[in-house]
């Protein structure tokens, strides 16, 4: 009888140790059927497509449309594109290619709210950002300043940017130093992604030119929004969205096709069409907004995307409580290539074989 029960205990104990094996087993091969689907190193071989390829291919089932106003620009729009892209360890997703390169941003936002600007830093009397131009102490709305050296000279750039009261347009000197949230991302943050992602990133032009009040918005076409906003602009690592990056990602046309909306009813219906509305986080964008208030434009206001009506709303560039979150923008050299197709459960990720 003891044998017996002695055999019985053995064998409840090989069939415990078996299951467990099993179990372990059965989850680190879905730990590695995971990291095969979102990993591409060079010892994993797929049959990567370049960026002209993705141009290439781009179709209204993808989600990738041709840019109707910009040369050699290709859009992804719509509510579900396939545009996933597995890049510093995250899922980002792309924004557009710009002839060679891609525009990414990445799909959840930065853990915490942080503010635009800090609160008088760059207060200075006479110019952009003083005291009685951000009417109170709201930060300033200029995301880059006068002293980028390394884009001084180039056609285009200036060290005054517009300003206008009710009955007067004219130009002063900009800030000396950068906002916060882009001394913020071009070094903390930058300096956190890890060394093989950095390789991809590329230097680029990020364009923040003031944006029309939103009193007469009504008056201004995607085509205005984008020759306004390119009168400004820095090279950055990175950076954050546009305005017009967010208004052409949606496919709606119920409201007239690519507008700036100021109807609820307009920018919740754009938005249910745009896969970069984020119903969960006010998202900042890098573009200064005017703000007319008793006839006088104030400097300090920063154009947000809305999760409320999923539209662009103004928003101080500081506030003493947080309310707005960053998505991180940037640019990938035009050596990237790709495998996987986009979609959610394969996303793009970086080939690096050969």
């Amino acid at each position: 009888m003891r044998k017996i029960k002695r055999r019985k205990g053995k064998n409840k104990v090989i069939i415990i140790i078996t299951l467990c094996l099993l179990f372990a087993l059965t989850a680190g091969y879905a730990a590695f059927q995971t990291n095969l689907n979102i990993t591409a190193k060079g010892n994993i071989k797929c049959n990567p497509i370049t960026i002209s390829d993705l141009k290439n291919n781009a179709s209204q089932e993808n989600g990738l449309y041709v840019d109707n106003y910009r040369d050699n620009y290709y859009i992804y729009a719509g509510a579900a594109p396939n545009n996933y892209i597995y890049f510093n360890n995250e899922i980002w997703r792309i924004i557009l290619i710009a002839g060679d390169r891609l525009k990414i941003i990445r799909d959840s936002p930065l853990n915490s709210p942080m503010n635009f600007d800090y609160s008088t830093k760059r207060f200075s009397d006479g110019k952009y950002c003083s005291l009685v131009n951000s009417q109170g102490n709201s930060g300033c709305n200029l995301w880059g300043s006068i002293n980028e050296t390394e884009w001084a000279g180039i056609t285009g750039y200036t060290q005054e940017f517009p300003y206008r009261t009710d009955d007067y347009s004219y130009a002063i000197p900009g800030p000396s130093s950068v906002s916060y949230i882009n001394d913020y991302l071009n070094n903390e943050y930058y300096n956190s992604i890890d060394e093989q992602s950095k390789k991809y990133i590329e230097k680029s032009f990020f364009d923040f030119g003031l944006l029309p009040t939103m009193i007469d918005s009504l008056s201004y076409n995607i085509s205005d929004l984008l020759t306004k906003s390119e009168l400004i602009f820095g090279k950055y690592l990175i950076a954050l969205p546009k305005v017009t990056d967010y208004i052409i990602a949606s496919t709606y046309t119920g409201c007239g096709y690519h507008k700036y909306y100021t109807s609820e009813t307009c920018t919740k219906a754009a938005s249910a069409q745009n896969w970069m509305y984020d119903a969960n986080h006010n998202l900042w964008t890098i573009n200064p907004t005017e703000y007319l208030y008793n006839g006088q434009y104030y400097t300090q206001k920063v154009a947000v995307i809305s999760k409320d009506t999923g539209g662009i709303i103004q928003s101080n560039a500081y506030h003493s409580s947080l309310i707005n979150y960053v998505k991180p923008t940037l640019f990938l050299n035009s050596n990237v290539k790709l495998c996987g197709n986009g979609q959610k459960n394969s996303p793009f990720t970086i080939y690096e074989g050969n």
